[in-house]
């Protein structure tokens, strides 16, 4: 897991190495994300509904948006084809949820940097089709030491920027 910002040039260059997972989310409308999706979306992006898939029910505690039961979410990301071996780039305003939750799998997840109009100007196809979900294996367990990125964040900033 070397990376967490995935700059458009990268994207666009490998682009068919990647699975793309739209996050997009309006907090105070449900539906806006998935419209959004419907509408438009980066090619080949498999939508993942925040409030659905990456929120687990409401209890007594656990606040607004409590992690899902992991067991579920390994469940939703092996049915968009994801697997040990996949590369994650993800966006909207779940990405950051979605990133830190496959990573516990141990899965190379990273932010796209840039929005629409950018991504759009620096050669990223977008479409209104859905992409069929191939099957995938995620066979790690969650390892709570992957959770902990601040050496990681460190060396990341010293040589991104």
């Amino acid at each position: 897991m070397s990376f967490f910002i995935v700059k458009p040039q990268e994207l666009a260059e490998n682009f068919e190495n990647y699975v793309i997972l739209d996050c997009r989310a309006e907090l105070a409308d449900h539906n806006w994300g998935k419209n959004e999706y419907l509408k438009e979306h980066i090619k080949s992006a498999h939508f993942v509904d925040g409030e659905g898939v990456l929120t687990g029910e409401l209890g007594k505690h656990g606040g607004r948006h409590p992690f899902p039961d992991m067991e579920k979410f390994r469940k939703n990301m092996e049915d968009l084809g994801i697997r040990d071996d996949s590369k994650i780039a993800v966006y909207g305003l779940f990405a950051a949820r979605a990133a830190f939750m496959l990573r516990l799998f141990g899965i190379k997840a990273g932010f796209i940097s840039g929005d629409i109009k950018t991504l759009k100007n620096e050669g990223i196809p977008f479409n209104r089709e859905i992409p069929e979900a191939q099957t995938g294996l995620i066979s790690a367990n969650i390892d709570l030491s992957r959770a902990n990125f601040k050496t990681q964040t460190s060396q990341i900033i010293k040589t991104s920027f």
